[in-house]
């Protein structure tokens, strides 16, 4: 059967299995909601209204000020409508059946308190329409539902802040973006953010960069989790459990403490919602990849005050190289509590497992000059032994306290923890391209637990003095990562292209080198943003940080530790308008550098340095559009440097010196949201320059192979209108200059390159849609990596069925 292939029947029988079990779980969870009951006393409540003849949107906020109802629509379709207003002493439903009369649309009750609005079609059906949701409030936290490409407010700085009063950039891949372009990892979602671009590891694994730096930081829900947080090796969280992802770029020490000047990223989970909603989904894609997934939301008790949450999915998939296959089960559970009026608490698990046989980590061997060897991108070699199972168990609890309408409290606490086996084979040596040999296959066993604990506690709130409003930020928090694996080699066996086997014998034994290490980072925070005049702030914040590291590895102890350490933060904000507001900011940077040993043995000192950013940004059209445009200048000092192996002893090989300097400077831009009625977009550019300032061998040149100079990334979504308005189509394009990698006297060069994607969904009634999104549209051969040893997928498809309750 060719590998292009939809459907398998293996797979059609497993995917209707797992399809009718999650209609079975969703059917016992309705039968669970006794939220009917409230619904029929609360029709009967009845209200004084009085409203004029007005616009639809004006009528609709007076409706929901008297009412107390929360109504939902497309301000592009509700654009220009009259309502004949309203008046007299009448139920909710009554009252906004006539209040939508003449208008066009018509309401669809969502909830208890909830309705949405839809355009009444020529055949009086009605069907929602796909472009941003907004209340009287316009836009919040919460993507979700909303139809848009951006946020109202980003929550990674504690509280809610809106994007405009962030004077660093910001990047958000909302639900919408998500849903548009098949997001369904964390790496996908880092591959779609403005600026950001990926390394690959020797062992194929891969890290993420921004401005030339690794970005180790990541948080769920504002707490730190550390570089764990983005998914075990290789692995992801699955992307069906998150409302978005907030991506900071340049430094963020106030929050941290210790990291690269490169960025962090937060992950906001899905959470329970006031009404009921369940979404199911069936997916089909090339080289057999099939995914179901199911979401189910709403009251647990008639007063609302229980809700939860479930999600989940199961993902079976081969891989465009041969032998791969992986299978994903994955389960996500949250409930809220709320406590008194003013407190609630939320309590959550997930559970994940992957399994892959023949699994390899993707990385090809590179020529020993420099020229490609034109490999065809499906070479796999994993021996048919190979194989790797990870499990992940997160838990979480976290408390919100409103102490009055200024004041907010937040703790919260998050465990992680990863168990992997892995068996497969390492890629040792180059390849001789007269002759296709001297790549060599080593087998490599590798196992162990990771676990990381986070916990933040917070205090948020507005203060009035000198007649001017302020805002104070203070709290403290606390990461402990820690690790215990063992890792081993076998024997290196060659092998040849032009007769490829890579069935190396499967080792009997192999001897494992185990390792242990703990990493511990905690420290107190605060801000104070002071109104100096009406269109004036001043950020003034900071953080006091202790780290401690003690690692064993082959039976050699090293530990470091820092005390005292402080990290100061500044920024100023200038109101142009209401809509658009100068910036410009200054953080520290300082990062341990544990992981590097001296030539006696000691973990070198931390890296400093400074990160300076100025920018613009824009908030318009009622928030459903934010724009940014930014310069930004980075200099890191007391980098590891690589000393030569006569300056090492003979126990430790490869050591290391401080004193190397790194600059990286550039320009980004950013728009994101609603450009246009029913067009929503989100473009974005990067320009960096970033080069070794001071090193023992490499100065001028760029100290990140994998950053490209130019970077442009944008995907758009267009809703037709009139007969076609049930049509929304999109897509995108991700375009890069050229990136190098040097490998002693060869360069290895991947030339730039442009990836276009499209999607295309059409909505079958007021439930259910169809989708088909298609991947590298011109199935353009790439490399992901500098060095030209990991292919990038080639063109494929995927069909969704998804339906919305």
């Amino acid at each position: 059967m060719s590998r292009s292939s939809l459907l398998h029947p293996t797979h059609k029988a497993r995917l209707l299995n797992v399809t009718l079990r999650g209609a079975l779980c969703a059917a016992a969870v309705t039968s669970a909601l006794p939220a009917t009951q409230v619904w029929a006393q609360e029709a009967y409540a009845e209200y004084d209204f009085a409203i004029a003849s007005s616009s639809l949107e004006d009528a609709v906020a007076a409706y929901s000020r008297v009412a107390g109802v929360t109504v939902s629509f497309d301000p592009a379709a509700a654009r220009g409508r009259r309502s004949p207003g309203v008046e007299g002493h009448l139920s909710a439903a009554a009252a906004l059946e006539r209040l939508l009369l003449g208008s066009g649309m018509q309401a669809v009750r969502r909830g208890q308190d909830s309705y949405s609005l839809h355009v009444v079609e020529l055949d009086g059906s009605a069907i929602e329409i796909g472009a941003t949701t907004v209340t009287s409030t316009g836009l919040g936290g919460t993507t979700e539902g909303t139809g848009s490409y951006t946020t109202g407010t980003a929550s990674m700085l504690k509280g809610s802040t809106r994007l405009k009063d962030i004077p660093q950039s910001v990047s958000v891949i909302t639900r919408q973006q998500m849903q548009d372009q098949n997001i369904k990892t964390v790496d996908q979602a880092m591959m779609e953010t403005p600026g950001v671009s990926k390394s690959v590891t020797n062992a194929g694994n891969h890290v993420f960069l921004s401005r030339g730096f690794e970005i180790r930081n990541y948080q769920y829900d504002g707490i730190p989790m550390g570089y764990w947080a983005k998914g075990g090796f290789g692995k992801q969280a699955d992307m069906a459990m998150y409302d978005h992802v907030e991506v900071l770029r340049g430094a963020a020490g106030m929050l941290i403490g210790a990291g690269d000047p490169s960025g962090t990223v937060n992950l906001v989970r899905k959470r329970p919602t006031d009404d009921f909603r369940l979404s199911v989904a069936a997916q089909a894609g090339t080289w057999d990849d099939y995914r179901t997934e199911l979401d189910v939301s709403g009251p647990l008790s008639d007063d609302k005050r229980l809700r939860g949450r479930t999600v989940l999915s199961y993902e079976s998939k081969d891989y465009f190289y041969d032998g791969a296959h992986s299978e994903m089960p994955f389960f996500y559970g949250v409930m809220d509590f709320a406590l008194t009026e003013n407190t609630v608490i939320a309590a959550g698990l997930r559970y994940q497992r992957a399994w892959q046989p023949r699994v390899w980590a993707g990385n090809l061997p590179a020529s020993n000059n420099g020229s490609k060897l034109h490999l065809s991108r499906s070479t796999g070699l994993a021996p048919d032994w190979a194989r790797e199972r990870e499990e992940t168990y997160e838990f979480f609890v976290d408390v919100n306290h409103d102490f009055n309408e200024n004041w907010h409290g937040k703790v919260g606490i998050n465990h992680l923890q990863i168990k992997d086996d892995y068996r497969s084979v390492w890629v040792l040596g180059s390849v001789e391209p007269s002759t296709m040999t001297g790549a060599r296959l080593t087998p490599y066993y590798s196992g162990g637990t990771t676990r990381a604990t986070g916990v933040d506690a917070n205090l948020t709130g507005n203060f009035e003095a000198f007649g001017l409003e302020h805002r104070l930020i203070v709290g403290a928090n606390y990461l402990k990562e820690s690790d215990n694996y063992a890792q081993g080699y076998g024997t290196a066996y060659p092998i040849n292209f032009n007769d490829l086997d890579t069935n190396v014998p499967k080792p009997s034994h192999i001897n494992m080198s185990p390792a242990t290490g703990e990493t511990i980072n905690k420290g107190i925070y605060g801000s104070v943003n002071l109104q100096l005049a009406e269109p004036l702030h001043v950020i003034l914040g900071g953080r006091v940080s202790e780290y401690s590291y003690d690692e064993v590895f082959a039976g050699s102890p090293t530990s470091a530790q820092e005390n005292g350490q402080v990290t100061p933060y500044a920024a100023v904000l200038y109101d142009l308008t209401p809509d658009w507001t100068l910036y410009t900011s200054y953080t520290d940077i300082f990062n341990p550098q544990y992981n590097y040993k001296s030539a006696t043995g000691g973990a070198l000192k931390p890296t400093t340095g400074y990160n300076y950013e100025a920018g613009i940004k824009g908030e318009l059209f009622e928030g459903r559009l934010n724009t940014s445009l930014a310069v930004f200048y980075t200099r890191q000092k007391d980098r590891a440097q690589k000393l030569d192996v006569n300056e090492c002893s003979a126990s430790r090989p490869t050591c290391y010196t401080v004193g190397g300097e790194v600059e990286s400077k550039g320009i980004e831009l950013q728009v994101s949201g609603e450009i246009l009625e029913r067009w929503q977009g989100s473009v974005g550019y990067t320009y960096n320059r970033q080069v070794y300032v001071k090193d023992i061998s490499e100065n001028g040149k760029n100290f990140s192979d994998s950053t490209p100079k130019h970077l442009f990334r944008a995907y758009t979504s267009y809703q037709l209108a009139g007969p076609l308005a049930r049509l929304t189509m999109g897509g995108g394009v991700t375009a890069q200059s050229d990136t190098y990698y040097l490998n002693g006297p060869y360069s290895y060069e991947q030339s730039g390159y442009a990836i276009w994607d499209a999607f295309a969904r059409y909505q079958l009634d007021e439930h259910w849609s169809v989708q088909l999104n298609a991947n590298n549209l011109f199935d353009r051969n790439y490399h992901e990596d500098q060095s030209g040893r990991l292919y990038g997928t080639p063109r494929n498809y995927t069909v969704t069925l998804r339906g919305n309750f």
